[in-house]
């Protein structure tokens, strides 16, 4: 009512927290960046549509969740019957396959912090085991993410990408990132964001 300005910004609030909203922007300015992805209400039509269209394994997702919950490796029809039954939103998402991740942290409009997520697992995130590394950062990554950041007002988000053959994709993005890549390099995500606060 104020109409003040804030920050995070709304866009950065409203897409982070919802995975169909975020999938949808992500269509529409970088749409060669995001792995192949279905959303589709749940129904016995649309189940046997995604399990003819999808081969194993898939990636199905819980459309509001983080750190690596509500995430699921589908390894065959009973996996994802599984799935389906307690979803009303089919999330679905071709699989790359890898066992390293990056997590690129933006304040404002650059990329402030940024490393490797690295398992033997399916899931790469840090609370769930992902182990950080902080060097051999690709640069065309980084620049990915900003002009994505810029193109949907983005100012205060983690990205979550992956590499295939050379090209970077988009997994998500939240706007609660977690702080343990900042603290492992000795660094406050508070003076990013009170240096980008001054400079408006």
């Amino acid at each position: 009512g104020l109409k003040k300005r804030i920050f995070p910004s709304i866009e950065s609030i409203h897409l982070g927290y919802n995975k169909i909203e975020m999938t949808r922007a992500m269509w529409t300015v970088c749409p060669d960046h995001v792995p192949y992805t279905l959303i589709l209400g749940s129904s016995p039509k649309t189940i046997q549509d995604v399990l003819e269209t999808f081969p194993f394994p898939f990636v199905a997702k819980t459309t509001r969740s983080s750190m690596g919950r509500g995430v699921f490796l589908i390894q065959n029809e009973a996996d994802f019957h599984a799935y389906a039954t307690n979803h009303d939103v089919l999330y679905v998402q071709e699989y790359i396959e890898s066992h390293r991740d990056l997590r690129l942290c933006l304040i404002g409009n650059k990329v402030v912090n940024s490393y490797w997520r690295e398992s033997s697992g399916f899931k790469n995130n840090v609370a769930q085991g992902g182990v950080m590394t902080f060097t051999d950062i690709p640069q065309a990554a980084i620049t990915l993410v900003e002009e994505v950041a810029s193109r949907l007002s983005l100012d205060h988000v983690g990205f979550d990408v992956i590499e295939r053959n050379g090209q970077y994709y988009i997994l998500e993005f939240n706007t609660l990132f977690g702080n343990q890549g900042f603290l492992a390099q000795g660094i406050r995500v508070e003076d990013f964001i009170f240096d980008h606060l001054k400079s408006l």
